[in-house]
Parts: structure tokens; C-alpha cells; sequence
């Protein structure tokens, strides 16, 4: 039941984003960041969101609140969201555009170390 609870709120918060409202999807995500911290989806989203929108330097910012939580955490950034520091720094294309929650698997974190 997790796992599908887990997936209607991504899926909401990236309806919320899409048609416009962008505040609300980041309250439910932040609340979602304080049950999950390590949930790297709940990161991605708002900072496709950011930047989509032109604002690449907060979606860096909200890269660097994942990788200092998850590093406190014991845990490293995974793929995902390293690809998607890589595409925000060299100003690419963000993954794909039609639902990014979907095509993103939930990798789990790897603990520092491994």
C-alpha cells in the first residue's frame, strides 16, 4: 500500500506542477521530503520544475538540499539525480517531458561506502 500512496502523491505534485501550481505541489512534496527524506523523486520533480520554468539556479539549490540530506543520511545521490545535476549544469534537456514520475525509476539511494 506504500508504494501506491508513494506514487499518488509524485503523480499529483507533477499534475500540480504542469497545470500551474507550482507552490502547492512544493508543499506536498516538502511534506513527502519529511517522510521520506531519501526519496530522490519527491527532489526531481520540483527541480525539473525550476528549471523548465528558467530557473536552473534554484533547481540547483534544491540538488544540493537532496545531496546534503542524504549525505547526513549516510546515503549517496543516485543516478537520477545526478543526471539531472548533469543536464541543469550543461544546460540540456531535462529527461522527457511527458510524465517524468513514470519514467524515472525509484532507485534506492547508495549507502556511502557500498
Amino acid at each position: 500500500m506504500h508504494g501506491h500512496r508513494r506514487r499518488a502523491v509524485l503523480d499529483l505534485a507533477e499534475i500540480l506542477i504542469r497545470i500551474g501550481k507550482r507552490t502547492e505541489a512544493e508543499d506536498l512534496l516538502r511534506q513527502r521530503l519529511m517522510e521520506r527524506p531519501e526519496d530522490e523523486t519527491a527532489y526531481m520533480l520540483p527541480m525539473r520544475a525550476l528549471y523548465l520554468a528558467g530557473d536552473g539556479s534554484t533547481a540547483l539549490a534544491v540538488y544540493q538540499q537532496a545531496y546534503r540530506r542524504l549525505a547526513t543520511s549516510g546515503l549517496r545521490l543516485g543516478p537520477q539525480l545526478r543526471a539531472a545535476h548533469y543536464a541543469i549544469l550543461n544546460h540540456q534537456q531535462f529527461a522527457d517531458q511527458v510524465g517524468i514520475s513514470r519514467l524515472i525509476r525509484p532507485w534506492p539511494p547508495i549507502p556511502v561506502g557500498a
